[in-house]
């Protein structure tokens, strides 16, 4: 990818799209759960469902093929966001979503936002199990991102411990977080994200 000076990155999940809600419908007309967001104060999906971790994998997979996944929103708000700061940015989108889900987030990504939007969509999730292969600071300071969008406490405490500014995008997993470093700003909104960015921009980008 072609270096420019400003470059930050988005994760996709529940900071572009708001996937978890589609989600929860789903599992509980399938499994017979009673979920709602709220329930959602773990990152975990299978410390809140209780499914165990292999079998919550291939319900997700089976979820990314339903029809509900096809009718996934973007955050309210996202589409102007995204569109006003791509005239000023590059912005790939870093997931941590397995390699092997890659056809569904880009198809949700390109229905929902304008082609241009995205410089590249960048998997980090495993395909056999949790975790990253590689923590999403690394990616950054890869390609050369000061700034991360993400609604994960651990990956923008790590990013700002390596230098890299963050936005937390609230949900009810990291809603009660307190103590963050002074490189973590939190947004609730889209729109706090793009005030945020225009207010802390020469700090984030020094000339």
């Amino acid at each position: 990818m072609e270096k420019i000076e400003k470059i930050f990155v988005w994760d996709a999940d529940e900071c572009l799209i708001s996937m978890i809600p589609a989600f929860i419908i789903y599992v509980n007309k399938e499994y017979g759960l009673k979920l709602k967001y709220e329930d959602f104060r773990d990152f975990s999906y299978e410390k809140v469902t209780r499914i165990p971790e292999e079998e919550m994998m291939k319900i997700e997979r089976k979820f990314y093929e339903t029809t509900l996944y096809d009718e996934i929103k973007p955050k309210e708000g996202a589409v102007e966001v995204v569109e006003h700061l791509s005239n000023d940015f590059c912005m790939p989108v870093v997931t941590g979503r397995s390699k092997c889900d890659e056809k569904h987030l880009i198809r949700t990504l390109d229905k929902l936002f304008r082609p241009h939007h995205f410089e590249e969509i960048l998997h980090l999730g495993k395909n056999d199990s949790r975790g990253l292969i590689m923590p999403k600071w690394v990616k950054c300071k890869e390609i050369g991102a000061r700034l991360i969008v993400d609604d994960n406490t651990s990956t923008v405490i790590h990013a700002a411990e390596k230098g890299i500014h963050a936005i937390l995008m609230e949900a009810p997993w990291n809603r009660n977080v307190i103590d963050l470093p002074k490189e973590v700003y939190k947004a609730k909104t889209p729109y706090q994200v793009l005030d945020i960015i225009y207010e802390k921009e020469k700090i984030i980008w020094p000339t």
